[in-house]
């Protein structure tokens, strides 16, 4: 068993509560943060993808240190199993994502185990 007092020490390191979880356990593989190459209507945005194959697409607040979200559902930060996560589904059934980044031309170039 790991005791907090047996971590190593990280200057200026603060920790703090996961920003979104989900009830049912799904595997974040990927994080991947917008900027100017993707479209306006993804800046601010975090994608997340998962060992399940699929992409989330999280709306960063003004602030940036948490989400935005029309869906009342997830204003608790937290994808219960009834919630409609159509808002934040950015791509699904792409196999075991392990990795995301933008390209030079504005697209998202995605590794994946399409076949685990």
């Amino acid at each position: 068993m790991l005791f907090r007092s047996n971590l190593p020490a990280f200057k200026d390191f603060t920790y703090s509560d996961p920003k979104f979880s989900w009830k049912n356990t799904v595997a974040p593989t990927a994080i991947l943060f917008a900027d100017d190459r993707l479209p306006t209507k993804f800046q601010n945005t975090v994608f997340v993808a998962d060992c399940r194959g699929t992409i989330y697409n999280f709306k960063l607040n003004s602030q940036r240190d948490g989400f935005v979200f029309r869906n009342s559902d997830l204003a608790d930060n937290v994808a219960d199993p009834d919630d409609d996560l159509s808002e934040i589904i950015f791509a699904k059934g792409l196999g075991c994502i392990s990795d995301m980044k933008i390209s030079p031309y504005g697209s998202i170039f995605v590794i994946t185990h399409a076949n685990n």
